[in-house]
């Protein structure tokens, strides 16, 4: 954070009410993290229909699919999002695409596969 240019701006921790109109208020989430198993804020990014760039990991293609645009370094970072910011038609596809990806997150989704799991568990029950 010391080194950061003069136009980076960290601007503290929100209270998690805060977070949907934080979300909803941006055009592109960028995380580019090396290693996640699993962040909470990309998920919840998604679920506000907030178009992804994400790092090109592994981790990442196995949880999300093909919902984000992905690059491996600043100059593929930079070209996405110069792409992004010029068209319209990309910006409304990748927000779709987020809100589709975010439903497999969601409560119904977890609680669906919950009960599929401990009925496959019941005595008597081979699936």
């Amino acid at each position: 954070m010391a080194n950061a240019p003069q136009n980076a701006v960290f601007a503290g921790v929100f209270k998690l009410d805060q977070m949907p109109a934080l979300y909803s208020a941006a055009d592109l989430f960028f995380f580019p993290s090396y290693q996640e198993n699993c962040a909470l804020a990309i998920n919840e990014a998604m679920a506000c229909g907030i178009p992804m760039l994400l790092r090109d990991n592994p981790e990442y293609a196995e949880l999300y699919g093909e919902s984000f645009m992905k690059a491996f370094d600043a100059p593929g970072y930079a070209e996405l999002i110069s792409k992004f910011f010029d068209s319209g038609e990309l910006r409304a596809a990748y927000s779709e695409k987020s809100l589709l990806a975010a439903k497999k997150f969601g409560v119904k989704a977890f609680s669906q596969r919950l009960m599929e799991i401990y009925s496959s568990l019941l005595p008597g029950n081979s699936g």
